[in-house]
């Protein structure tokens, strides 16, 4: 299922007092957040972690770009 049909299939099901988004849908700088920040409330931590790697990956190279472009 891609992303928004995700997201589209969560709005109808969950009550909007949920605050509910699907992690790809996000701009890449709001995903390196929640990267450095996240929590696991629901799931297997170790999945969820897995899952992030790759995401990982692309903020060390947003990190240099970021570096570069300070000068």
């Amino acid at each position: 299922m891609i992303p928004e049909e995700l997201q589209k299939e969560f709005l109808d099901k969950f009550p909007l007092k949920y605050d509910i988004r699907v992690f790809e849908l996000f701009p890449i700088d709001i995903k390196i957040s929640v990267i450095n920040i996240y929590r696991v409330i629901f799931g297997n931590t170790l999945e969820i972690s897995e899952y992030f790697y790759l995401f990982g990956k692309s903020k060390r190279i947003v990190n240099i770009v970021s570096y570069q472009t300070n000068f």
